[in-house]
């Protein structure tokens, strides 16, 4: 049996770390922050994807439309969605 995931999209952070020339970590996320200064880090869009742990592949929620096995699984994702946006609507 394949495991899948649903997720719903949302937002994510762009967060980058580096090595500088002594080995150290440069970047990331500060170990304590505000809200406020959190809030300033860039994010960008996450669309809605299922993932497929078995086969290590992840597909647009457009994508495993057109697949008929992941018919059950394109339908857990939508109901998702529309859970997470009746949230969103009342934040």
């Amino acid at each position: 049996m394949t495991a899948f995931d649903t997720e719903v999209g949302g937002t994510q952070l762009i967060v980058t770390q580096s090595l500088n020339e002594k080995g150290e970590i440069e970047g990331g996320l500060p170990t304590s922050m505000s809200l406020n200064d959190f809030a300033e880090f860039p994010k960008q869009p996450r669309p809605p994807q299922i993932v497929d742990y078995q086969e290590d592949k992840r597909y647009t929620l457009e994508e495993a439309e057109a697949i008929p096995e992941l018919a059950p699984v394109v339908q857990r994702l939508k109901e998702r969605i529309e859970e997470y946006e009746e949230r969103r609507a009342h934040d």
